[in-house]
């Protein structure tokens, strides 16, 4: 089951479970019109829309504006949202909706 990945210790591990809920094509990347459509249909101040936001953000600025002198385009792999979003907030929400009880990290 995807979602005992949410009670790893190891934060990766944690946010892989994110990225596969995410990764609804399970292609292992992902889809920026998803993203985009998941942004457009939820609260807008959540933080998660945030977490959308802040990854749609650079997907844009990196592929389509290439701001900064970025030449090469970036992917929506798994390393690029780990990179992004170090810690979703969907973890803890998960942990608790699914499981009844937030589990805390270890430091």
């Amino acid at each position: 089951m995807v979602f005992l990945n949410l009670l790893e210790d190891n934060k990766d591990k944690r946010n892989r479970c994110v990225f596969d809920i995410l990764d609804v094509n399970s292609t292992g990347m992902l889809d920026i019109m998803i993203l985009m459509q998941l942004y457009n249909n939820i609260e807008r101040e959540t933080m998660f829309a945030q977490e959308i936001l802040k990854i749609v953000r650079e997907f844009k600025n990196k592929n389509i504006l290439l701001k900064g002198g970025y030449k090469r385009r970036i992917l929506l792999n798994f390393t690029t949202f780990n990179t992004l979003i170090s810690n979703s907030c969907l973890i803890e929400e998960l942990q608790y909706r699914i499981f009844g009880m937030y589990i805390p990290q270890k430091p």
